[in-house]
């Protein structure tokens, strides 16, 4: 009894330990189906580069794998069978090899892909047992056409004083009406051809007016002008063009207008702006135009940024504090800075490293602040904006004897000399400070009227004792 039953452990044991080290007693795995030659994150086949569309697929070692075929949707496309061979029909026909052996035959290996073999693809197995199929993966198909992706920018005031044919490198395209015959329909589209090549300039040229950006129109110093242009590209793309941000490597606001996508005749688009006017204020500063192109359900995308240009860079880039024009337009205060140039954006920038640009606001007689019927006679604020600074500061040395420091009593004119962690005062909030009023000041034009009327007296008095 002690044997027999220790004899049935080891038969338990030897079936719970054979499995590990012997193959599949029997059928074949379900194949997986897979793409190689894409490079990493890519899902997608490019015309004019090679792949192989693979079918992984083990069987059992009692059985052997007498056929594998391919479908493309439900049309079966390329086929491999001990007997046959391998077969290839249309759109695969001519775009994948056929000579091939063993184990490799079951795979695809596509030599020139076209746009006609993108869909959903199936590898189902046949082995002398029975059928196993995959699921089917997605292959998308881009094509790129000939050329680059190609943008410049160019500042307008170069432009309209250049003395030579100006050539931006990016052809413009004009238009021509071809009709596109399809089975069953005639469709008009308009597609484009590039224009005559200008080879001199003449003598005169007389330059199109400027159109209006805006309320008023900046100076054509701080007036960006945008090319760009995409090769031939199928299928459609999606394209987005804006201010590109470095750090985050995408657009932080789309431009909207001046981007046109044109339909070739053989189906595929292009994408270009010409000529598009760009003012620098709307630009944040350290982002540059750009453009970005995807094609939907890929994970194709193409980053087109104009490269750095020490002149343009510097115009979007150069930063100040804010102008002041406002305080003199809607307020009536005199208004003075000094040390200071004025960028596209209108913000005040020191025009040294080491000195300050000094603003000085003032009112043309006198100021009275709110909740104060006091007037302060020759009221004067001094403020100052260092190298690389956005926001004003308030200028601690003239502020001991300014007449705002001598003010106390007045609402909103309490200034407070206290020094910031470089030596300048502390930030001044121009919005958030209560400006005082300026008026005229009474008692000083009384003090004038009488006198002056004095006198006018005197003088009629005189040429009438002249007269009599």
């Amino acid at each position: 009894m002690y044997r027999r039953h220790r004899a049935d452990m080891v038969v338990l044991l030897l079936l719970c330990v054979l499995p590990v080290f012997l193959p599949p007693c029997a059928g074949v795995d379900v194949p997986v189906v897979s793409i190689e030659g894409t490079a990493p994150n890519e899902n997608y086949l490019m015309v004019g580069r090679k792949y192989e569309l693979v079918c992984s697929v083990r069987a059992g070692y009692d059985e052997t794998i007498t056929a594998v075929k391919w479908h493309l949707y439900d049309r079966q496309v390329y086929s491999w069978s001990e007997t046959a061979g391998v077969r290839v029909s249309p759109p695969l026909l001519g775009h994948v090899l056929t000579q091939r052996e063993g184990s490799e035959a079951y795979n695809i290996a596509v030599t020139s892909p076209s746009l006609s073999m993108a869909g959903n693809y199936i590898c189902s197995v046949e082995s002398t047992k029975e059928t196993v199929q995959s699921d089917f993966i997605t292959v998308y198909v881009i094509e790129i056409g000939a050329g680059d992706y190609e943008t410049k920018v160019e500042l307008l005031s170069n432009i309209l004083l250049s003395t030579t044919t100006y050539t931006p490198g990016i052809p413009a395209l004009q238009p021509s009406n071809e009709t596109v015959e399809s089975p069953g329909e005639s469709i008009e589209m308009t597609t484009f051809m590039p224009p005559p090549i200008v080879t001199s300039r003449p003598e005169s040229v007389t330059p199109q007016p400027e159109v209006p950006l805006g309320p008023t129109v900046p100076p054509a110093d701080c007036i960006l002008v945008w090319w760009f242009h995409t090769p031939a590209i199928a299928p459609r793309p999606v394209v987005k063009c804006g201010f590109y941000d470095h750090t985050s490597n995408s657009l932080t606001k789309e431009v909207p207008g001046g981007l046109l996508m044109n339909q070739l005749p053989n189906g595929s688009w292009r994408a270009q702006i010409d000529s598009t006017r760009i003012p620098v204020s709307t630009i944040p500063p350290n982002q540059r135009l750009g453009c970005i192109v995807t094609i939907p359900n890929t994970s194709y995308r193409e980053v087109v940024k104009f490269e750095d240009g020490l002149t343009i860079d510097s115009t979007i880039d150069l930063v100040g504090c804010p102008s002041l024009s406002e305080l003199q337009d809607w307020y009536g205060f005199q208004v003075s800075v000094t040390g200071d140039s004025v960028n596209c954006r209108g913000d005040h920038v020191p025009q040294s490293e080491t000195s300050p640009a000094v603003a000085t606001i003032g009112c043309p007689s006198a100021a009275v602040f709110k909740n104060n019927t006091q007037e302060i006679w020759n009221w004067r604020l001094r403020l100052v904006c260092s190298e690389r600074q956005t926001t004003w500061r308030l200028d601690n040395s003239d502020m001991a004897g300014s007449p705002a420091s001598q003010n106390e009593g007045a609402s909103g004119s309490e200034l407070s000399p206290s020094t910031g962690a470089d030596g300048m005062g502390e930030e001044f909030d121009i919005r958030g400070f209560e400006w005082p009023y300026c008026v005229g000041s009474i008692s000083s034009a009384s003090v004038s009227f009488y006198p002056n009327m004095l006198l006018l007296l005197l003088f009629l008095f005189i040429l009438h004792l002249q007269r009599s």
